[in-house]
């Protein structure tokens, strides 16, 4: 018997027992007419349903042509469909601790706000696909506002314009620590007021969040097309991949990657270049965000529309004043010193390592990294340990000038994966020729 013809049995002889039901696309479409019958009958024990199912369908606001369940699912709390219009006329939509919608192409704001606000233990909320969200223009019917005290994690994928979207959230009353990922990757060029209402929330969940947060880690990709900001919670939950349903009596929970931790996110990426002063205004929309108990920093800056002397970007700098490791690239550590000529301070003041995993696919590497190094040396807070982070085989490039910064302890790995370490100044420049192979490669 093959996995799917058992699926199918089980589906057919045991729908009453099953408490978690999580099947991949694949198997969940071509089960899509079983799935759909079972889903038109009482589900007594069922806690967690997550199926994708791809069949024409309406909207995910529109009633189905049946009540999901029968309109019994009494210990349902996490809801994950995709394409599966949702009813939200279910008894059980109360007692939802996740919600997952998907593919929505014309939604009201209204609609939206008022189904939240029927789920008063909701923990998690996510939303995907073309996401079109219609708000109208009606002032003696405002949007109601929402409070959601147990909303721990918020997931929002977006394509089209932001600012409609910004007052839902604007509306929305989570919990303090309430982790955000925002992903908006828009269609269409971004607007003034689409920076204007990203600013306003970056701002405004973004210092909730790290102020009611423990953070250590911060993560700041910055090109021409994408800024991408990102810190990932300490704290993790169990997750499940889940490809299959379970009658057991454990307390299964499967979760998302994506929203299995309380984490933050802030990702606007465009088809084109971005705007002028988008990475400027979304760098000052972090001025209330608390930042001084990040310890590990990842910074890339690339093709960036922004200056080195960027005053939010120095401000941003300044922020991070306990960083200690800082994991970069050449061009990056490049655009710092750039930045430092009009400083009075030194930036990351606490900087001990730096981490380069890619270092040596930048052919000047060498003495853009010296240059680094030499500078931060002179301004009496030199840098500890160079971190390459990759097998000596992999390497390339004459690395040898590095010799010269005394007490510097180099890191990279061996063929069988073990840490190598080599303290600048031992009078060995050979060791750090990653273009030639030494005799101890081979030993």
């Amino acid at each position: 018997m093959g996995a799917l013809d058992f699926l199918k049995q089980v589906l057919e002889n045991q729908w009453l027992r099953i408490r978690t039901l999580s099947i991949e696309r694949h198997d969940a479409t071509r089960l899509s007419e079983l799935i759909l019958r079972r889903m038109q009958q009482p589900a007594p024990h069922l806690k967690t349903f997550m199926v994708p199912i791809i069949f024409p369908g309406n909207t995910i606001f529109s009633d189905p042509d049946f009540p999901l369940f029968a309109g019994s699912a009494p210990s349902l709390q996490i809801f994950n469909s995709l394409n599966v219009p949702f009813d939200h006329r279910g008894p059980w939509v109360s007692q939802l601790r996740e919600l997952h919608l998907w593919d929505s192409d014309n939604n009201s704001a209204y609609r939206l706000l008022n189904l939240l606000a029927r789920m008063p233990f909701l923990e998690a909320f996510e939303t995907r696909g073309s996401n079109t969200i219609v708000v109208g223009d009606d002032p003696t019917n405002p949007l109601p506002k929402v409070v959601l005290p147990m909303l721990k994690r918020v997931f929002l994928d977006t394509r089209s314009s932001f600012s409609d979207w910004f007052q839902v959230l604007d509306n929305l009353i989570p919990a303090d620590d309430c982790g955000l990922w925002l992903y908006h990757h828009p269609t269409t060029n971004l607007t003034a007021k689409d920076i204007d209402t990203l600013c306003q929330l970056l701002s405004r969940h973004g210092s909730r969040y790290f102020s009611n947060r423990h953070t250590s880690n911060l993560f700041l990709y910055l090109a021409e097309t994408e800024f991408n900001l990102r810190h990932d919670s300490e704290e993790t939950n169990p997750s499940l991949d889940g490809s299959e349903e379970s009658d057991s009596g454990e307390d299964e929970h499967p979760h998302d990657d994506s929203t299995s931790r309380n984490n933050f996110a802030f990702i606007v990426e465009c088809t084109s270049t971005l705007p002028e002063n988008a990475a400027h205004s979304f760098l000052g929309a972090l001025s209330p965000c608390q930042f001084n108990g990040i310890r590990e920093l990842a910074l890339t800056i690339t093709g960036a529309n922004l200056s080195p002397h960027d005053p939010n970007f120095n401000a941003f700098l300044d922020s991070l004043s306990s960083v200690e490791v800082m994991e970069t690239d050449p061009v990056t550590l490049n655009f710092l010193i750039q930045g430092s000529n009009d400083r009075d301070t030194i930036i990351l003041p606490a900087l001990q390592e730096v981490q380069m995993p890619f270092a040596d696919e930048v052919s000047n590497a060498p003495v853009l990294i010296d240059e680094f190094l030499t500078w931060r040396r002179t301004s009496g807070t030199p840098i500890c340990v160079l971190d390459l982070q990759r097998p000596f085989a992999k390497l390339l490039g004459d690395f040898s000038l590095l010799d010269d910064q005394q007490g510097l302890k180099m890191v990279w790995y061996d063929t069988t994966g073990r840490r190598v370490e080599y303290r600048c100044g031992s009078g060995k420049p050979e060791m750090l020729n990653f273009s030639k192979s030494p005799a101890w490669l081979a030993a």
